[in-house]
């Protein structure tokens, strides 16, 4: 999908969009490596030991076991959320873009997508719950 939006995307942007991906991009490379990090610490012999294993038990070692674990758990939770929502909403607007002559509006063809959502996984359910 980057590859074919790209050229849409210097039109719009300009040499400026180029720029501000590219300055994601080492920004994300860099968030990655620092994480990486947090996970090891140096033993008494010099020896980098892995001590931590997820993202909670990091944000517990820097904002405390009262705080650190539900700001993780409620962040994850919400990109959770919104990434099942634009989902949806890219299925409808695929929707309108694929069958622009219906009476339907983009408003319809996002409920659609989203009742055909439900149904596939109360299908899915079904078919495993007799398994």
């Amino acid at each position: 999908m980057f590859i074919v939006t790209f050229p849409y995307a210097v039109y719009e942007g300009g040499y400026w969009a180029v720029f501000a991906m590219a300055f994601v991009a080492w920004v994300t490379c860099y968030t990655g490596k620092i994480l990486v990090e947090c996970l090891y610490e140096t033993d008494d012999q010099g020896v980098e030991q892995r001590v931590r294993g997820s993202y909670v038990e990091i944000a517990e070692c820097v904002w405390g076991r009262t705080f650190g674990g539900r700001i993780v758990n409620v962040a994850q939770i919400i990109e959770l959320l919104m990434t099942c929502i634009l989902y949806i909403l890219l299925c409808g607007d695929l929707m309108i873009g694929s069958f622009p002559n219906t009476p339907l509006d983009l408003a319809s063809w996002i409920m659609v997508c989203r009742y055909s959502y439900n149904l596939d996984y109360y299908l899915n359910q079904k078919v495993h719950s007799d398994i």
